[in-house]
């Protein structure tokens, strides 16, 4: 498979399963994000994995997407140092 295939097979998921995610497939999601291309490789962000269904629920409050944050086992906030 290409980068192009998976690009353009890439699915938006919107409901999600009541159950939590796997601590070495959050490290791995994380590790990717961390791997991902920066300018000059300064990596200028933060990742934290979120999985309290309370504060899902208040991130999916403040975000455009909240509805379908704060249904989701994990979100993972990515902060950007300015």
């Amino acid at each position: 498979m290409t980068v192009f295939d998976v690009v353009r097979t890439a699915l938006a998921i919107r409901s999600f399963q009541d159950r939590p995610v796997p601590a070495e497939v959050v490290e791995q999601i994380v590790e990717a994000a961390r791997l991902t291309g920066s300018s000059r490789n300064l990596q200028p962000w933060h990742f934290i994995a979120v999985q309290s269904r309370d504060t899902l629920r208040q991130i999916g409050a403040l975000a455009t997407s909240g509805p379908y944050i704060a249904q989701a086992p994990l979100a993972v906030v990515v902060l950007i140092e300015d």
